[in-house]
């Protein structure tokens, strides 16, 4: 987060101010929905993600293909990565190359817990740092 406040907010916030002030987006209540929005599209991200793909996938190849459970979770991690990278692709590139870094993670924190409340929990955190940075964050020079 450090790193990306100090090189990269400035092109990645302009991407959702739209030009907007900071002002103006706080007068407007487009934080609030956002908290909203998200809050709303997370739980269906991980639960379609890392639930239904990542779980479900694994069950496929281990039970159907007779793989063993770690190499299951290997390509169902890889596969659910390039999703979420593509899905994050038409967004700032900074979205897409950390999905390259945190979709691994927090696949690997939903099979090592078998839960998807790290991941959510995690995903929420980052959104809010994010989202927060969008529409708070005011430029340090």
């Amino acid at each position: 987060m450090f790193v990306y406040l100090q090189f990269f907010a400035e092109d990645y916030l302009s991407h959702y101010r739209h030009g907007r002030s900071l002002e103006g987006l706080r007068e407007s209540g487009a934080f609030q929905r956002f908290l909203i929005f998200t809050a709303s599209t997370i739980i269906g991200w991980e639960v379609i993600h890392r639930g239904f793909l990542l779980g479900g996938g694994q069950y496929c190849l281990t039970k159907h293909y007779k793989l063993s459970p770690t190499a299951a979770a290997v390509i169902m991690t890889i596969i659910v990565c390039i999703f979420e990278v593509l899905f994050h692709i038409k967004k700032p590139i900074y979205e897409a190359v950390g999905m390259i870094f945190a979709s691994p993670l927090l696949s690997y924190l939903t099979l090592k817990t078998r839960s998807l409340w790290p991941a959510l929990t995690f995903h929420l955190l980052i959104e809010l740092a994010f989202g927060f940075s969008a529409f708070y964050y005011t430029n340090p020079h």
